[in-house]
């Protein structure tokens, strides 16, 4: 904006006697212009000011107290407001606490901007109600920790991996064959059928050689029978008869009462014996 006055002159009037700054038209005129265009210019800010009343309600400042977080603000006429904003509850900082021994064990610790901490037990985030069990899956929670579990007799065929069955059904048969195999290692039959000669277990299995063992166990109580009998009779034979040694001629001696005959062999050195007719 620019002067409406010009006043850089301080001579624009002087006193008599002096009479070279007369009072003319054009003087008086320049007056009138700017009286009147500093007239307008008091109207516009006359009509463009604020009230005192306006005023009074205005903010003449703004505090702030960092240990609350709290805005005051101050009017022209004296009053106040405060705004607290909870800035001192400010997260600052964010820690975990990892060790099992600790009584804030699984919580996040949250640290405000006034020194206070929040702790947020993460365990209590899970629910029961986070998790849908299934046909075959069941969800279990227990003391913060989630575990699933197959449901027993849940699954189908068409939660099997495509060649499964295939396989199972591959395996039936071989496990079938094994058994048939065992049956006849075991017993020398197939399926509760005698293995004909042409099958290498015909009489090579375990049920054969039983039966052997069973007649090799027969003929050896027969032969102690016998070798019973015959050391019965040998017993009573010897009864019968006596040795003893001539000192003088240093012959064996024997005085016998019954069928035998003893005799030396002089070329092998062994007692010889017969049963005389």
């Amino acid at each position: 904006m620019q002067k409406a006055h010009d006043a850089s002159k301080n001579d624009w009037w002087r006193n008599l006697p002096d009479i070279t700054t007369p009072i003319t038209q054009d003087e008086l005129n320049r007056n009138e212009t700017t009286v009147d265009v500093i007239d307008d210019r008091v109207i516009v800010l006359d009509s463009s000011k604020a009230n005192q009343t306006d005023m009074l309600q205005a903010v003449r400042s703004i505090g702030y107290t960092a240990a609350t977080g709290t805005f005051r603000v101050t009017f022209f006429n004296g009053t106040y407001i405060d705004i607290d904003t909870d800035i001192e509850k400010i997260a600052i900082n964010f820690d975990y606490d990892n060790n099992p021994t600790s009584p804030t064990y699984q919580k996040i610790i949250i640290t405000l901007q006034d020194g206070t901490k929040k702790y947020i037990d993460l365990s209590a985030l899970i629910t029961e109600y986070e998790f849908k069990s299934s046909q075959t899956i069941q969800a279990i929670v227990s003391g913060g920790e989630v575990s699933f579990e197959v449901i027993n007799g849940s699954i189908t065929e068409d939660k099997l991996e495509p060649n499964f069955l295939a396989n199972c059904r591959i395996e039936v048969a071989l496990a079938e064959g094994y058994a048939e195999d065992s049956e006849a290692w075991a017993v020398g039959q197939r399926q509760g059928v005698d293995v004909p000669d042409t099958d290498e277990t015909y009489q090579n299995n375990s049920k054969y050689y039983s039966q052997q063992s069973e007649g090799s166990a027969q003929s050896a109580l027969e032969t102690k029978g016998e070798c019973e009998d015959i050391l019965e009779q040998v017993q009573a034979a010897a009864s019968n008869f006596q040795f003893w040694v001539d000192y003088e001629t240093g012959e064996m001696m024997y005085e016998d009462t019954s069928n035998y005959s003893f005799a030396i062999n002089t070329t092998t050195g062994n007692l010889e014996w017969e049963v005389v007719a």
